[in-house]
């Protein structure tokens, strides 16, 4: 009997295993952010088929009281349930025995490599169409109904919340992002103490978000004038991706100049059911004696709420 691929089965799985994880392990451009980010894209894990989750408030201000008066107690609600089934993403490639047998191996480790890295471009693709990419309108909205960026909000306690910008990026107009961030509201009603931690910007901006954030001397400036942000934020993280460009992206009419800012504590969630799992199929059952090397995983990118990010589309 050859050495061939139907006697050493497990040995032509992990070789093609060991390629796939290598391409989906692959460094990332500069300041990429990818599905598995975890200041941009919370990471948490689940068993079931849907997800089922609502927005809930806190214990509400808390009030000053006389000696021997009653303690005021606290009545937190919770309210907009929403069901998301978790999504299955999943691709063959068919492989004939003839080119397994005849270890043709160069043709197969290419198709490998590039399914590999096309699968971990299918979960940050679809990770920005359904929060960041498409933050203005309803269809990536929060359990309120509205857009994640929107200047409509209504908080469980009734409050009115804006996390809605339109100023272009500059020094000047990040400040008042952040100083939205900071003035946001809870569910509760009450200061959500919110920090600025990051900043995403379109692929285009890029540049600019470094200069502004990171320059030793204010950017833009003839003065000798310390920089506010890389002084006083000096942690502030910036990210960028290419899905935050217009080539990529049809969902979003002023991609290019899109920014958010969010904090530590935003619930743009990324759900994972399955991780990437690959499996290579035998021949035995297909009509045409093809092997298949199938890549698979379930998950889905939520917007939870809207608290801890304020996105601004750069359009003022």
């Amino acid at each position: 009997m050859s050495f061939n691929s139907g006697a050493n089965a497990n040995l032509v799985q992990t070789r093609l295993d060991s390629l796939a994880k290598e391409e989906f392990d692959y460094p990332d451009q500069p300041d990429e952010v990818t599905s598995n980010d975890n200041l941009f894209f919370k990471q948490e894990s689940f068993d079931k088929g849907s997800y089922v989750h609502e927005e809930i408030e806190g214990p509400g201000q808390v009030n000053e009281i006389l000696e021997e008066q009653d303690v005021e107690e606290a009545t937190p609600n919770s309210g907009n349930l929403v069901t998301t089934r978790i999504r299955k993403y999943a691709k063959d490639i068919p492989i004939p025995d003839e080119l397994m047998d005849d270890a043709q191996m160069g043709a197969v480790e290419y198709e490998i490599r590039a399914l590999a890295r096309n699968m971990r471009l299918a979960s940050t693709d679809w990770a920005f169409r359904r929060s960041y990419g498409d933050a203005f309108t309803a269809t990536s909205g929060t359990p309120d109904g509205v857009a994640l960026a929107s200047n409509s909000h209504v908080a469980l306690s009734g409050d009115t919340v804006d996390n809605l910008e339109t100023g272009a990026l500059t020094a000047a107009n990040l400040e008042v992002v952040v100083r939205s961030l900071r003035r946001q509201r809870a569910q509760d009603g009450t200061l959500g103490g919110h920090s600025a931690s990051g900043l995403l910007v379109a692929l285009n901006l890029h540049e600019d978000a470094f200069e502004i954030t990171k320059s030793e001397l204010a950017a833009g400036t003839a003065d000798n004038q310390l920089n506010y942000w890389s002084n006083v934020y000096p942690g502030l993280r910036v990210g960028t991706s290419s899905y935050l460009h217009s080539d990529y992206n049809t969902l979003n009419t002023n991609v290019n100049t899109s920014y958010f800012v969010v904090s530590r504590h935003h619930q743009i969630t990324r759900v994972s059911r399955k991780a990437l799992e690959t499996k290579l199929v035998p021949p035995d059952t297909d009509r045409k004696d093809r092997w298949f090397y199938r890549a698979k995983f379930r998950e889905v990118v939520i917007p939870k709420t809207w608290s801890g990010i304020v996105g601004s589309n750069g359009t003022a």
